[in-house]
């Protein structure tokens, strides 16, 4: 199922998507590009890079794809090329056969997916050992602008905040490459580059995009749901426009990009013949991340991390609590530093979300088919949104459940958020 989309579809987020072309926005596939490459453009939305890749590679067959049929539709409309078509698709599963592109190409996409790892690995499915996975994303943390409007420090703020309330990760560019990695893809090659708006066009499309933007479109209705009030949006929506009539007027949004191999297969690994079933589970999703370290069998159930901590020899902070909790209905898993409790009213506030309470033994098997005490960070029926304690990061080696209470596994602080694909956070 598609994710939520910060920004939705309204005239002023189209405006800047509609500006987007293959040079200004895929520099950096471009050398990598000629006459017979086919290409499918993930999340291609108005279809304007699309149509650039499909006049460059013709007659080789171009597909752009995105998860909103009336986007769809309306690319479909406004481009046309022997070679180029337009599909609705879920790029979580893909209706293309492993390896029916030599090049699948995502722009702006993976910032916002609560599950990016597993979908560069679908990418790297449809591309093939011998395809190119070609992405890019901005990192708004990176953002910088001049003038020092206060509106514009206020806006930064709350875009970060409602973005991460929605879907995805704002900093996605500073990821891109560890995404990749986890995603078993090959041959990964990371380079940057850089949006910058300075002259007089370019701010008054840009700053008036922004003006508008913060107050009609789907992200002012998900600000509102964070706490926004409409004269913070005001506020902010004024400062663009000052912005915008500023001679010295400058704003620079930096980007990640990876180039690498699609998926290569795995060697068979050899699962130990003593852990339990659930802990199978989560050996094999954490040896397809690439993660060395062995799910351990305990003599004694550990289900706290005081008692795990006891049966390791490691301190307690090292422990890496998974919890679950339940978050405007939905499974929200906690990987949280045993030497502290989560704060979820100060949690629920930095997400923007409504209550956050401790989920019932049952919905915690419903979620993640382990019991509590030996909820594992992987192995569940299906993603889970994570939030990783950054108290974790000062472990050189952390332990987490392996499926059961009596199975546990080291890792690094970075290849948990890996593994996860979470987002690093405050808890206490």
């Amino acid at each position: 199922m598609p994710d939520a989309y910060t920004h939705g579809h309204h005239e002023s987020v189209l405006r800047s998507h509609r500006w987007r072309t293959a040079e200004n926005s895929a520099a950096y596939l471009l050398p990598h590009l000629r006459p017979g490459v086919s290409i499918l453009d993930v999340g291609s939305g108005p279809g304007t890079i699309t149509a650039d890749l499909a006049a460059r590679v013709a007659p080789a067959r171009v597909v752009g794809t995105d998860a909103s049929a009336d986007v769809v539709a309306q690319a479909a409309a406004d481009h046309s090329a022997p070679n180029l078509s337009f599909e609705v698709g879920d790029a979580y599963a893909l209706p293309y056969e492993d390896g029916g592109f030599d090049v699948v190409h995502a722009h702006q996409v993976l910032q916002h997916v609560d599950r990016p790892v597993d979908m560069l690995r679908e990418l790297g499915r449809v591309a093939g050992p011998d395809g190119v996975v070609a992405a890019r994303d901005v990192d708004y943390e990176g953002v910088i602008w001049y003038p020092l409007i206060p509106a514009l420090d206020d806006w930064l703020a709350l875009y970060l905040a409602t973005h991460r309330s929605v879907a995805g990760e704002p900093a996605a560019g500073r990821r891109l490459k560890a995404w990749a990695q986890e995603a078993g893809l090959a041959d990964i090659r990371a380079t940057a580059s850089l949006w910058l708006f300075e002259d007089e066009a370019d701010r008054a499309w840009w700053g008036g995009m922004w003006a508008d933007r913060v107050l009609q479109s789907a992200f002012a209705d998900s600000a509102r749901a964070t706490g926004a009030d409409d004269a913070l949006l005001q506020r902010i929506s004024d400062g663009w426009r000052e912005w915008a009539a500023a001679d010295a007027g400058w704003l620079l949004m930096p980007h990640g990009e990876i180039l690498a191999r699609g998926r290569v297969q795995a060697e068979p690994v050899t699962i130990p013949a003593s852990l339990p079933a659930r802990s199978r589970l989560v050996h094999d999703a954490i040896r397809a991340a690439g993660i060395p370290g062995d799910i351990v069998v305990l003599p004694d159930a550990a289900s706290t991390a005081v008692l795990a901590a006891e049966a390791l020899g490691v301190e307690v902070g090292a422990i890496a609590n998974s919890l679950v909790f339940s978050s405007d209905g939905a499974p929200l898993l906690v990987m949280t530093s045993g030497a502290h409790r989560v704060d979820t009213a100060a949690l629920a506030e930095r997400l923007g979300h409504g209550k956050i309470q401790r989920a019932t033994p049952e919905q915690v098997r419903e979620a993640t088919g382990q019991a509590i005490g030996g909820v594992a960070p992987t192995g569940h029926p299906a993603p889970l949104r994570t939030i990783v304690d950054e108290d974790l990061a000062g472990y050189p080696e952390i332990w987490a459940a392996g499926g059961t209470p009596h199975t546990v596994f080291p890792m690094t602080y970075d290849e948990l958020v890996r593994l996860t694909g979470g987002t690093v956070m405050k808890v206490d």
